[in-house]
């Protein structure tokens, strides 16, 4: 079993999940047939951590879920541990930020019944960190990722480099966007530096990279570093939500340099793996924006309305509250361009205004301020809100 562990582990650090996916099977099956439920908590943890390395989050989410009840009942603290701090990473997975509070504070309970080793301190401190970011608070990612690099000095080259790209990404949330760019640099020689130019976790750094460039509305930095992005994704991951997320990437870039065809094949390649991974993901919103601001693009104006209906509906479910403004500020313009309810369009731009407003980050988010003010000044002009 502790081959197996090591095997995993080996795996899972050279981004090939899915290879240590049969070992980990073959791990739970030897512990089940010889009956010895502490080595099956070991087992049931490596399976999820391989499931959600794969982007299998229902069955990572059962498998550690399972594991964590194991090790509880055999006193596996070490293991019970390990399952808890992945349980915030599947939360932040899954988008349901809502749950950070009550998961940090089992997964810290775990960690001190374990002894508190720095390795896994650190790394829980990272998992929040992440999550706070997402929020949007940004005090708080920065104190607890702060705390993770310095809680353990002996962290390797590519964890540090990855605990400094949730900084920046927490940067990048705030609006600091070239303190964010120069950080993410950083990371991405670190991370490189440690795990190759090929492994997803690179393919995470250029997503970041390009999302900051795309907030400058450096239209030709931010494809170039999408590209490479998804040269990485792509083979490494195959059907993963980060690979659809990249897509919607892609088509909004895209759509930005003018280009509508790549835009609207992006984002029917990141519909496809949607359709293949979660029908409930909030980021699947991006998707149905994609496809309506196409559709307004084209003067597919009944379309472009349904669409972005529909990423209305599941952009609640974002935890940041300028991503809110977008979607809504697109369904604004969605039904201005069909000549529709001028006095919901008011309302929509309004919301995305006042959004924007307490939100201002970033020149990509001036200019969207200013749609929404014209939308809100006269709905009826449809041109302006082109």
């Amino acid at each position: 079993m502790r081959d197996a562990g090591a095997q995993i582990r080996a795996l899972i650090r050279t981004g090939h999940a899915r290879d240590a996916q049969p070992v980990a099977r073959a791990a739970l099956g030897d512990a089940e047939r010889l009956g010895e439920d502490a080595l099956r908590a070991d087992a049931l943890w490596h399976l999820g951590w391989t499931e959600l390395e794969a982007g299998q989050l229902d069955a990572a989410e059962a498998h550690v879920l399972e594991a964590i009840a194991v090790a509880e009942r055999t006193g596996n603290v070490r293991t019970r541990a390990e399952a808890w701090i992945r349980m915030l990473r599947i939360e932040h997975l899954r988008g349901r930020y809502d749950r950070l509070a009550v998961y940090r504070a089992q997964a810290e309970a775990a960690v001190d019944a374990a002894g508190g080793g720095a390795e896994q301190r650190a790394l829980l401190l990272q998992f929040a960190g992440t999550m706070y970011a997402a929020r949007g608070e940004l005090a708080a990612a920065v104190d607890v990722l702060q705390r993770a690099l310095a809680i353990d000095p002996d962290m390797p080259t590519w964890e540090r480099g990855t605990v400094i790209e949730s900084l920046a990404v927490a940067q990048l949330i705030a609006g600091h966007t070239r303190q964010a760019i120069d950080l993410l640099t950083t990371s991405l020689q670190l991370i490189e530096q440690g795990l190759g130019s090929s492994h997803p976790r690179v393919g995470f750094s250029h997503e970041n990279l390009a999302l900051a460039w795309f907030d400058l509305l450096d239209l030709d930095r931010a494809r170039g570093e999408i590209t490479k992005t998804l040269a990485v994704f792509v083979p490494g991951l195959g059907s993963h939500r980060s690979v659809a997320i990249a897509y919607d990437l892609l088509g909004m870039i895209e759509l930005e340099r003018g280009d509508v065809g790549a835009a609207d094949a992006a984002h029917r390649e990141a519909h496809r793996i949607w359709d293949a991974v979660s029908r409930t993901h909030p980021r699947r919103s991006w998707t149905h924006f994609g496809f309506a601001m196409v559709a307004l693009a084209v003067g597919r104006t009944t379309e472009a309305v349904e669409q972005a209906e529909q990423a209305y509906t599941g952009a609640p479910g974002l935890p940041e509250p300028k991503d809110r403004a977008l979607i809504t500020l697109g369904l604004a313009r969605a039904l201005c361009a069909a000549r529709r309810d001028p006095i919901r369009v008011r309302a929509l731009a309004r919301e995305a205004r006042d959004i924007y407003l307490a939100q201002l980050r970033s020149p990509r988010d001036e200019r969207d301020l200013a749609r929404a003010h014209r939308l809100f000044a006269a709905p009826e002009d449809v041109a302006s809100a082109r």
